[in-house]
């Protein structure tokens, strides 16, 4: 198709197998350096390790992601027949990254301690390879892609919790507050853009371009993925949102309660 001059698939395996020869040297440079010192003693190292490698994914990902937007707005007309080298190969980037991060969970026997994980990357891996295979649906995955944003502020929240960081911190607090907007702008809107392009009043257009097996492999797919997603932003409301605002409910009745006592007293 003419929106994939300057796409090469054989290039694309190149950056495929680089990518995971380059994320598992980070990750032994990440082990031989050893957590910090400021880390909760019974962290696991793997764990440690891992969360680096995804954080690194996150902002080289979310940088890409935004640049190829802006570079790219043109994507949003036709998700299916777009493509570009800059797009096209982060979807590689990213295939590769979602498989090591797969094999590394095998490896360390994490597949079902982090089960959410595991699925989310059952079906994405071979999602996102069909695409940047055939060339096809790179808007969709862009699109998925932008997920990758949040990813940097969930990851970076994470981290500091490892090293001990307070969660009534101003730094603390602001990354958890701006992880929670940007899971619902860069995560829950892409979903609902995918779902409303693709199944939309208008979707038939798209969908005619797809075999009907893609299109139900796609479906199943989305609604994992959601699945997933609201999960997680489930935990993340309760974790830093719902929690905390019931803990200064409650300091505040007790600092109530306590002065009405006092006041009888008196």
């Amino acid at each position: 198709m003419e929106e994939s001059v300057g796409v090469d698939n054989r290039l694309g395996y190149c950056v495929f197998i680089v990518t995971l020869v380059s994320l598992h040297c980070i990750n032994i440079l990440v082990e031989r350096r050893g957590k910090p010192k400021s880390a909760r003693a019974n962290l696991d190292s793997w764990r440690w390790r891992n969360l680096v490698i995804s954080w690194i994914h996150g902002l080289v990902c979310g940088c890409w992601s935004i640049l190829s937007i802006y570079n790219h707005p043109e994507f949003v007309n036709d998700p299916v027949t777009f493509n570009s080298p800059m797009v096209f190969y982060m979807v590689v980037f990213s295939t590769g990254y979602f498989l090591y991060d797969t094999i590394d969970m095998v490896y360390n026997k994490k597949l079902l301690e982090y089960w959410e994980v595991t699925l989310h990357h059952i079906f994405v891996v071979p999602g996102f390879w069909y695409n940047w295979h055939n060339n096809i649906c790179i808007g969709y995955s862009l699109t998925a892609l932008t997920a990758e944003i949040n990813s940097f502020f969930l990851h970076s929240r994470k981290l500091l919790q490892i090293q001990n960081v307070g969660f009534d911190t101003m730094l603390y607090r602001t990354c958890s507050y701006v992880n929670l907007i940007s899971f619902f702008l860069c995560r829950i809107i892409p979903i609902g853009f995918i779902v409303f392009h693709l199944f939309g009043s208008h979707g038939d257009i798209h969908r005619k371009q797809l075999s009907v097996a893609y299109v139900n492999c796609f479906s199943v797919i989305m609604v994992i993925v959601a699945v997933v997603n609201v999960v997680l932003f489930w935990r993340l409301l309760n974790t830093d949102l719902i929690r905390p605002f019931l803990k200064s409910k409650r300091k505040e009745q007790i600092k109530i309660n306590g002065n009405n006592n006092q006041t009888k007293e008196e």
